[in-house]
């Protein structure tokens, strides 16, 4: 009993998520382990085992949590610090000195959920500013460990006024432009300033203000957090004594990447922009493509550490405002210390985080992700990733491509048929071959069949080990491909590739049909767009190779039911991930084939937007002109026949 009660007290701490305990406080709490540990044995041999195990295992746990000594106060979300006020054991004859330790210290020991410019250990309340700009400069360099920190930089100066008003500006190397600061803060401030001084704080704020800061944009924050913030962001914090107000100018430089070609969604027809790592740009790319004032971005903060720009993107008006509040809720409600780019926050706000198949849209093409925004989708960028995502995502729309647009519609047609034929066979090409030749030959024409015994007539594996063999083959020279620096990686996968193949048939490895349907389930991959659902495709194929390999055919088609039910089941943002098809909605018929745009009247349904219909039902309107025109023509010939 006493090894099942500590397997289960494991198993709950776990899902509990309890920290570790300090060892130095285990070991001062031996002795009230052992007394409980001595009770509770004494109880079960008196037959007092009424209590559930349950109730026994709350009962060693506040055992163990019960102290042997008096320990201070623990803010919570902190960890504790050996030698710092918590755990630990001085020598002999020695004790701590607590009488100088500031409550704003423990404060500034963060975790994850911990802010560290949070005026309580959770974050709900914010510390103001002061009058005193030395009270605010000593909380400021404390909180951004001044001194510390090389990148912190505090310049204290004098504002010329009658008497002299002391100021300060805060800013962080390298994040903040030095010219910006330099002539459009300190020059105003230091040299041009002749204030007419009446000796109040708020009318001197107003008049540096509106006088002495020509930068384009300065917002007043009047707490700690607003100003910590700002400055970690790139802008520079002015304090001017005896105000608790201060100012936040922007002079955001940071080096960053250009814009360049896509590298993950090459068009050959079409705009050849690609989103960089900063918001700015980004949001820029996409406000010259949408030139209304309709399109809304809505910023929030994600990571509690990384405090990271999260932008949602809708129009206005015909975006479903639900939807819209989905993502904001989402979002708003992830609890993360760092987050850095849209692949990690996609993972937090899928619906089903086990199954394979994308719940969400990645795109880097601005162009694309402005289609989207048109159709009444939501889009999400991050600052410092260059892909943004799309919400909701269909299983159809991770087919499509931002080409198919730029062609003339049978063009469009004809690439989404090949890229379905190659996701059929990406998945299930390989399965087909195994459920064939190991368990329904009759179905194989004779002379193939005869053909595919006298190629493995050499192998000395079976047929599924010589699939699993080369599927694995292909997938190490497609890792090392991409790992490998520079031009090199492509030259080495195609010349692997084809060293490996020949090699592996000339020594009777594998078979030289096999190298064919490899090679063909390969290239199948690769032509479906979206690099998510490439990697689903990449993981069904070796499931319905195992399928194939134990109950043949019948193997594959309960693959298939399981996949098409757990797809019709699948929500994207409570938009079903079949939709147009699974259920059927009325929609512009853009799903499986590419319909002419001039045909395309209506947005998704499946949507629900607030403004269905994306054109007039004649959208060509000089075809009716030139109608009129013939029938007017036509008619004044035959009044003048009949005049004749």
């Amino acid at each position: 009993m006493g090894l099942i009660d500590m397997l289960l007290q494991k198993f709950i701490s776990l899902l509990s998520f309890d920290p570790p305990e300090d060892k130095t406080e285990a070991r001062h709490n031996t002795g009230v382990q052992l007394d409980s540990a001595v009770a509770e044995k004494e109880l079960s041999e008196f037959g007092q085992d009424a209590r559930s195990a349950g109730q026994r295992i709350k009962d060693r746990r506040k055992a163990r949590s019960r102290p042997s000594r008096v320990q201070p106060k623990r803010l919570e979300g902190v960890k504790p610090r050996s030698g710092f006020g918590f755990g630990g054991s001085l020598p002999a004859g020695l004790t701590r000195d607590t009488s100088e330790i500031s409550p704003d210290i423990f404060a500034s020991e963060t975790s994850s959920e911990v802010s560290p410019f949070a005026g309580k250990a959770g974050g709900d309340e914010v510390k103001p500013l002061t009058e005193s700009l030395d009270e605010n400069l000593e909380i400021v360099k404390r909180l951004l460990h001044h001194g510390t920190n090389a990148d912190v930089v505090v310049r204290e100066f004098d504002i010329p006024t009658e008497p002299k008003t002391a100021a300060a500006i805060i800013f962080m190397e390298g994040l903040a432009g030095r010219d910006a600061i330099n002539f459009s803060i300190l020059q105003p401030l230091m040299l041009i300033a002749n204030l007419d001084d009446d000796g109040e704080a708020d009318s001197r704020l107003e008049l540096v203000k509106r006088r002495l800061l020509p930068g384009n944009q300065v917002t007043e924050s009047n707490n700690l957090r607003a100003v910590i913030e700002g400055i970690l962001s790139g802008t520079t914090c002015l304090l001017i004594d005896g105000s608790d107000i201060a100012l936040s100018v922007e002079t955001r430089a940071w080096e960053h990447r250009g814009i360049d070609k896509p590298s993950a969604e090459m068009v050959v027809r079409g705009p050849q922009e690609a989103f960089n790592e900063t918001l700015r740009s980004n949001l820029a790319l996409i406000r010259r493509r949408m030139r209304t004032p309709d399109l809304i971005t809505e910023m929030l903060k994600v990571g509690t550490l990384s405090k990271t720009d999260c932008a949602i993107l809708y129009i206005e008006g015909l975006t479903n405002p639900q939807l819209v509040d989905e993502v904001r809720r989402r979002i708003s409600e992830t609890k993360s210390d760092h987050i850095q780019d849209t692949g990690i926050l996609e993972q937090f706000i899928e619906e089903k985080p086990y199954v394979l198949a994308p719940q969400t849209l990645s795109t880097e093409r601005p162009d694309r992700m402005a289609a989207f925004l048109a159709e009444g989708y939501v889009g999400i960028m991050l600052d410092g990733s260059p892909f943004g995502l799309v919400l909701p995502a269909t299983f159809w729309s991770l087919l499509q491509s931002a080409e198919d647009y730029f062609l003339r519609w049978p063009f469009g047609a004809f690439l989404r048929v090949v890229r379905i034929l190659a996701l059929i066979l990406a998945i299930f090409l390989p399965a087909i071959y195994l459920a064939l030749t190991n368990f329904h030959p009759e179905m194989i024409p004779t002379d193939l069949l005869l053909a595919i015994a006298a190629s493995r007539e050499k192998v000395p594996f079976p047929t599924v080990t010589e699939v699993l063999i080369m599927e694995i083959a292909i997938e190490l020279i497609r890792e090392a491909g991409i790992r490998i620096p520079g031009v090199i990686g492509p030259t080495l996968g195609i010349v692997g590739a084809l060293i490996l193949g020949q090699a592996a048939v000339a020594a009777s490895i594998v078979s030289p049909i096999l190298v064919v349907i490899v090679a063909i389930t390969a290239l199948g991959a690769f032509a479906v767009p979206n690099f998510n659902m490439a990697f689903a495709i990449r993981l069904y194929r070796f499931v319905y190779i195992l399928l194939a390999a134990a109950l043949g055919f019948y193997g594959v088609a309960i693959g298939v039911f399981i996949q098409l039910v757990t797809y019709v089941n699948l929500k994207s943002f409570g938009v079903p991930y079949m939709s147009p098809v699974a259920p059927y909605t009325r929609s512009s018929g853009d799903a499986l084939f590419r319909y002419p745009l001039w045909k395309s009247e209506i947005r998704p349904s499946f949507l629900e937007p607030q403004q269905k219909e994306r054109q007039p039902r004649i959208s060509r309107g000089w075809v009716k002109e030139q109608g009129k025109n013939n029938r007017a023509k036509s008619g004044a010939s035959k009044g003048e026949e009949n005049g004749k």
